[in-house]
């Protein structure tokens, strides 16, 4: 009598092709040989005893989970990659994108686009990718904007991922124009060579112009579409231009102006003439909290020079964030976003989407960095402090 077995989505192996099968048995591999290395970097991360080594931590992590994935990666291409044109082929060509091997994922990509650009798992692959910078993203992304029975309900969706992705072009080139030799060999380490290259290259004013075009047409075509409840995909939009026009590396700060935690009213221009590291943080924030204490020790170091830390605090409760002040030890101001937390009107002005956000800004009030983080930050605080000290003079 013949036997069937039956996998646990209740799919039968003699209902999908060998390759499936070839392909789940290399996942499986996969995950169990990451699984102990990321068990390692949890347990180092959380004995490192400072910020620069849970990065070290990280970096080497990075290192080790994607030599396994990208060897992985490369099995399945070839296993799949003559087959591409098959439905069932869609599952190994996305998983080989998440991997985010910079030799493979875009070789999977430019499948899935040529392919299977109106599938389903594809569109969510691209909307959830918009924000990197891979290079395979944004012809993914106008491929499925250009397809003539594209839903209404995708549309929307994929206009805005198209611009978060232009967007993000344009911000990374940039970064990448003031970033250290060594933030540049990390980026090539993570993103591989054509990335690099591609961004070194781009044409920061055609991307941003073409994203602000998007975002307008959002805000008047799409209007009360909501990303998630409470916040509409139009009002991201807005903020999005504002963000773009006025935020960017290199721009004068908008000036803010509000109350801190005891109702005082104060401004960020009143700042001025102080390099600033402007801090977008909320208690229930584990990545937020986790930056304290560094900003405790630069506080401390730089407490008689021209610095000051600004803090933008989405905590809707203002009785439980005085106890959080007292118990970590934060002696600076921050703006209070209001009952709306991290929907508040200061956030939402400066499209904050992520927690945390910080900017770096200048004696002058430029804009130096933004989500600076380790040994970059401390070098480009010294650097602001030294100039702000020098005009001061």
């Amino acid at each position: 009598m013949l036997s069937c077995s039956v996998s646990l989505s209740g799919e039968s192996s003699d209902d999908r092709p060998a390759y499936i099968d070839q392909f789940r048995a290399i996942r499986k591999d996969t995950d169990d040989n990451v699984k102990p290395v990321r068990e390692r970097a949890m347990k180092a991360i959380a004995t490192a005893s400072s910020e620069a080594g849970r990065d070290s931590v990280m970096d080497q992590i990075r290192v080790e989970t994607e030599d396994i994935l990208s060897a992985s990666a490369a099995k399945v291409l070839d296993l799949v990659k003559s087959h591409a044109a098959d439905a069932e082929a869609v599952e190994p060509l996305v998983w080989i994108v998440e991997c985010r091997s910079p030799t493979h994922a875009g070789a999977a990509a430019e499948l899935l686009t040529t392919h299977h650009s109106g599938h389903p798992r594809t569109i969510e692959l691209a909307k959830a990718l918009a924000s990197s910078v891979s290079p395979w993203v944004e012809p993914m992304l106008r491929a499925q904007l250009a397809a003539p029975d594209l839903p209404l309900d995708q549309k929307w969706r994929l206009m805005f991922s198209l611009a978060r992705c232009l967007q993000s072009r344009a911000d990374v080139s940039v970064r990448l124009s003031v970033a250290s030799d060594e933030d540049v060999a990390r980026f090539e380490r993570l993103n591989g060579q054509d990335c690099l290259a591609d961004l070194r290259n781009a044409d920061v004013g055609k991307l941003e112009e073409e994203a602000v075009g998007l975002f307008k047409a959002i805000e008047e075509e799409f209007p009360s579409q909501e990303l998630r409840p409470g916040l509409t995909v139009a009002e991201v939009a807005k903020s999005s231009v504002f963000q773009i026009r006025n935020l960017g590396v290199g721009k004068t700060a908008p000036d803010i102006s509000g109350e801190d935690i005891d109702g005082g009213s104060f401004k960020l221009s009143d700042y001025r003439g102080k390099a600033v590291v402007l801090s977008f943080w909320a208690s229930w924030c584990g990545p937020c909290m986790e930056l304290v204490p560094h900003e405790c020790e630069l506080a401390e170091t730089y407490k008689d020079k021209p610095f000051a830390i600004v803090g933008v605090n989405a905590d809707p409760d203002k009785a439980a964030l005085e106890n959080v002040l007292s118990q970590h030890q934060i002696s600076w101001r921050s703006f209070w976003c209001g009952e709306d937390g991290p929907l508040g009107g200061i956030a939402r002005a400066w499209n904050v989407n992520a927690w945390p956000t910080t900017y770096l800004i200048d004696h002058r009030g430029v804009i130096r960095g933004r989500d600076v983080k380790g040994a970059a930050l401390d070098a480009m605080v010294k650097q602001m402090v030294a100039e702000a000290e020098i005009a001061a003079q």
